[in-house]
């Protein structure tokens, strides 16, 4: 890869990280869907969606935990401009026009930056959300 490839590339993914940086924190500020309701330290949405994937639930919660986190890095990379849409897909997939240029596929761009979401989703330490320490637990027994 030559410099120009290189700087560009290193870009490219650090804009990927600030885009699921925004996806995290857009999440934070949007209520918990009250899945775990049980859990008083889930406040939010990634909270939520985080504690799903990284505690191995069934097919049906991690979906929806999935999908979610893909609506929103869907509509974070429907905002971007196309060129910066062209630089990404550059470097995402081999398709290009008639001309050799990337096509401009927000929604490439929002898989990449789901999927580091959902990287960062599973690093989350849930030391502090544990349900064994919670009142709740003891008081239906």
């Amino acid at each position: 890869m030559n410099i120009e490839a290189d700087i560009i590339f290193k870009f490219h993914r650090a804009r990927i990280a600030v885009l699921a940086e925004e996806l995290i924190s857009d999440m934070q500020s949007t209520s918990a869907g009250g899945l775990f309701e049980e859990i008083p330290s889930i406040k939010n949405l990634w909270d939520e969606a985080s504690w799903i994937i990284s505690n191995d639930c069934d097919d049906v919660a991690l979906g929806a935990a999935s999908a979610t986190i893909e609506q929103f890095a869907c509509a974070n990379a429907h905002q971007l401009l196309a060129e910066e849409l062209v630089l990404h897909c550059y470097f995402l997939s081999d398709d290009t026009d008639e001309n050799g240029n990337p096509y401009a596929d927000a929604n490439l761009v929002a898989r990449s930056v789901a999927e580091h979401a959902m990287d960062c989703a599973k690093l989350r330490d849930f030391g502090e959300f544990s349900v064994e320490d919670d009142d709740y637990f003891d008081e239906e027994e």
